[in-house]
């Protein structure tokens, strides 16, 4: 019997969400919606969204900042229902030192961990070790995002 892996389906589906997309009233294909729901449960993805935290360690906080970001921080985000998916340090340039990125499977979560107490007094708690902290949501992409 036959089966679809579930990257060969995943990009099929991509390929098929760009014919219909840009194409239905040309093909005249009956069930266009029908076809972007099923394409749209192919990919999880596609409603994902990421935050992205920006900022400079305090030099003179330097142990106390690593024993909060890796033994409270990311550990209670995770717990409200994030994932951890990047962390990059910057080597050369006027940028700030850290960047760290957390996903949400959709907006709604996403916003619902930000408005929680529990998000406000982590968040609080990061700018006692921190300088130039930012944060901003953005949609999930599969490249580098700043």
């Amino acid at each position: 019997m036959f089966s679809w892996s579930g990257d060969l389906l995943a990009a099929v589906g991509r390929t098929l969400g760009v014919i219909i997309r840009t194409t239905p009233q040309a093909a005249g294909w009956p069930g266009v919606p029908e076809l972007e729901e099923l394409l749209g449960q192919m990919n999880p993805q596609q409603d994902a969204v990421k935050l992205l935290i920006t900022y400079d360690p305090i030099p003179e906080q330097w142990e106390a900042y690593f024993r909060y970001m890796l033994g409270e921080f990311v550990p209670a985000l995770e717990h409200l229902g994030l994932t951890m998916c990047e962390a990059w340090h910057t080597a050369y340039g006027e940028y700030p030192l850290r960047l760290s990125a957390f996903t949400a499977p959709d907006e709604v979560s996403m916003e619902q961990v930000l408005a929680s107490e529990a998000f406000q007094a982590l968040e609080e708690r990061l700018k006692d070790f921190v300088v130039n902290y930012q944060r901003k949501i953005v949609p999930v992409r599969e490249r580098f995002q700043f």
